[in-house]
């Protein structure tokens, strides 16, 4: 049986945890000194609970993003510029959540000039061209075009307890598309949530239609060159 390489995205597990909790002007949890700690109170439990169900064998690593401006903010004019900034009382947490994982003796990585969630996915092919089966903890829907038959996502909607597993075998009927198929589909309808745009008049909808008739984005592209936007 083969072993397993749990990837955690150490960011979107500590978004999840602190909005969990957060209302705006208030501290919900914090040390007697007043260092908040809502986000790494939650972020802690899931990774011991992780950790804690780990076979012989089985690797465990959480990724994070830096500060470093990242290729993608360099090449692409406004990425994310819709974001609000981080929370204060979220950013003195990220440190301390890095700290519990040196205490806890579980790796982490990040790279400057890179997202934690290219760091997430290139450690999820490694592992997979080593042999594992890999798992792969975020809320983020990017993580989606990795999966395959050794690689699942599982997306924390609330803690552990709550989570939608994908794999190759339902991500088309849970997102819309094949796993394969998430690049060309963020290319066709964009993606809001990091603020860059897809092909005019093209939604999710229309997206997810015309993947069911074509493939790629490059055989859409053929199929209809030298046509006006209505044929679409």
């Amino acid at each position: 049986m083969a072993e397993k390489t749990y990837i955690l995205d150490g960011n979107s597990l500590l978004f999840r945890c602190f909005y969990a909790t957060f209302r705006p002007g208030v501290t919900l949890m914090s040390t007697k000194g007043g260092t908040p700690t809502n986000a790494i109170f939650g972020f802690a439990n899931m990774v011991t609970t992780l950790r804690n169900s780990l076979a012989p064998g089985d690797k465990m690593i959480v990724c994070f993003d830096t500060s470093a401006p990242t290729f993608r903010s360099k090449e692409i004019n406004g990425y994310k510029a819709q974001r609000k900034p981080l929370e204060p009382a979220l950013k003195e947490q990220m440190p301390i959540a890095r700290e519990f994982l040196d205490a806890m003796g579980i790796d982490h990585a990040e790279m400057p000039g890179y997202e934690g969630d290219d760091v997430a996915g290139s450690l999820a092919k490694f592992a997979e061209a080593k042999g594992d089966n890999v798992v792969l903890f975020t809320s983020d829907k990017d993580f989606l075009q990795l999966i395959d038959d050794k690689i699942e996502v599982h997306s924390l909607r609330k803690g552990l307890t709550d989570v939608v597993v994908y794999t190759k075998d339902n991500v088309k009927e849970l997102f819309g598309c094949q796993a394969d198929q998430v690049v060309d589909f963020k290319a066709l309808a964009g993606d809001p949530s990091d603020n860059y745009k897809g092909i005019p008049h093209i939604g999710a909808k229309t997206a997810f239609g015309l993947l069911d008739k074509y493939p790629h984005l490059e055989d859409i592209l053929e199929a209809y060159k030298g046509k006006n936007d209505t044929a679409l």
